[in-house]
């Protein structure tokens, strides 16, 4: 007996292929340029100040930071510990981290996970 699998091996491929073209594959479609502005001592003095070209949808503020800056992170990556040489921790017995705001807005989530739209001040 002869069973005729072309139908089903042609649903089968078609539907992988809409599976894998919807999994994120790929870095997605390009977006609008975003501003990146870091200061400390609350504003008073700039560290960078760039244009973030070249964003895609899976981007995120840390990847941003990461191409426009020198940085190093803690706690597996998710936390920025310093920018350009400037250093969160205990300075003359203050405690000083990297907080960073979205339009203006305090952001609630570390910056490797929040992620970023073109268009958006940072």
């Amino acid at each position: 007996m002869s069973r005729n699998r072309g139908p089903a091996v042609a649903i089968v491929l078609i539907l992988g292929t809409l599976a894998a073209a919807g999994c994120g594959l790929g870095p997605g479609k390009g977006l609008a340029d975003a501003q990146l502005t870091v200061t400390h001592e609350y504003g008073a003095e700039p560290v960078v100040d760039s244009s973030v070209g070249d964003l895609t949808e899976s981007d995120t503020v840390m990847r941003a930071l990461e191409r426009n800056a020198d940085i190093t992170t803690r706690y597996g990556g998710g936390f920025v510990q310093s920018i350009e040489g400037v250093e969160g921790g205990q300075h003359d017995g203050d405690a000083y981290d990297w907080f960073f705001y979205v339009n203006g807005v305090e952001s609630t989530v570390g910056a490797a996970d929040y992620p970023l739209h073109g268009g958006e001040r940072i």
